[in-house]
């Protein structure tokens, strides 16, 4: 009974380190298709996933190119909050 949830928890354990450096790997590839104008080249598949193309590289014929901005435009301020109450004094110190 125990190897069978030590070996469980390893498999889980191993499928957690999997799943983190995919997260990771894919951050990273994210990164990398910025340009430096702020701009995301990716490519739609047909099957509807996104690539990312390796720098350099074009869309194939078979996929619809996207592109869309880091970070648009700042908007306009928004009016100053209210001061808000004191907070109670601190014990002697």
């Amino acid at each position: 009974m125990k190897t069978s949830i030590r070996r469980l928890t390893l498999r889980a354990v191993a499928l957690g380190v999997a799943a983190l450096a995919l997260t990771v790997g894919g951050a990273t590839a994210g990164l990398d298709a910025t340009s430096e104008d702020g701009v995301i080249k990716a490519c739609r598949h047909k099957s509807g996933f996104l690539l990312l193309p390796s720098a350099g590289k074009a869309c194939k014929r078979s996929e619809q190119a996207l592109s869309w901005n880091v970070a648009g435009p700042a908007g306009p301020a928004g009016a100053d909050g209210r001061d808000g109450t004191d907070g109670r004094d601190g014990a002697p110190g």
